[in-house]
């Protein structure tokens, strides 16, 4: 993360600014690229669905994606945690504004809300992630969370769409879950990568024109706990 001018205490209540920082220094050497994705660093990102999900959505128009809250932000905001993909006419339009005068973009310290809302003030919309079932590709919460239905009761009230638990609760297409330890992180992607790989076999031997399916995910990804669980 890049040090703002003049930050003198190096604290959370910073982030925003820090992030702004980034964001510029970013806009000014690397401008060209279709997307720009902000996430925790206690995430698990697949970036190959994050890609086939961002492939047709519309970059030259400033909108964003991600897990969907519908407070504080006029229009909702996302969550910070799983992250959130910015289009390139997004990330362009509030970066050539904090050019200007980084004072352009709200500062409550709060980086999520205050990015999001610096989106909208530039005329930005916030696009809808979940799949044709209503399930979530963001996680806002660890995968096992989700699926168990451990949900604090803040997020009933945060949440866009409904929060679901069990096999409702997350996509088969999952891009990206929050609150993992790099533990979690690995025995998720090898529960995906493991999935796709027996779906590859069939496919060349069988032709079975299978997919990746969540219910499968969730299989493994307990399969592999329990075998770090087990000490003998």
């Amino acid at each position: 993360m890049l040090q703002p001018k003049n930050l003198i205490e190096e604290d959370h209540g910073n982030l925003t600014l820090k992030i702004y920082n980034s964001m510029v220094y970013v806009y000014q050497k690397f401008s060209s690229y279709d997307w720009y994705y902000i996430v925790d660093d206690d995430a698990y990102v697949n970036i190959r669905n994050l890609k086939e999900f961002l492939k047709d959505k519309p970059k030259n128009i400033p909108i964003t994606y991600g897990y969907n809250f519908k407070v504080i932000v006029k229009d909702g905001y996302h969550s910070g945690g799983p992250g959130y993909a910015l289009s390139k006419a997004a990330f362009t339009k509030i970066s050539k504004e904090m050019v200007k005068d980084i004072n352009n973009c709200p500062n409550t310290g709060t980086d999520d809300v205050d990015i999001n809302d610096c989106v909208r003030k530039y005329n930005g919309t916030k696009g809808k992630s979940i799949d044709k079932y209503g399930r979530e590709r963001f996680l806002v919460l660890s995968l096992m969370d989700h699926f168990n239905g451990d949900f604090p009761e803040w997020l009933y009230d945060h949440a866009e769409n409904k929060p679901k638990k069990g096999l409702k609760c997350c996509s088969d297409n999952i891009i990206a879950v929050h609150y993992m330890s790099p533990e979690d992180i690995f025995r998720i992607d090898l529960a995906i990568e493991t999935h796709e790989s027996t779906i590859r076999l069939y496919e060349k031997f069988y032709k079975t024109g299978k997919k990746v399916k969540f219910k499968n995910i969730i299989k493994n990804y307990i399969h592999l706990e329990n075998i770090e669980k087990n000490t003998n």
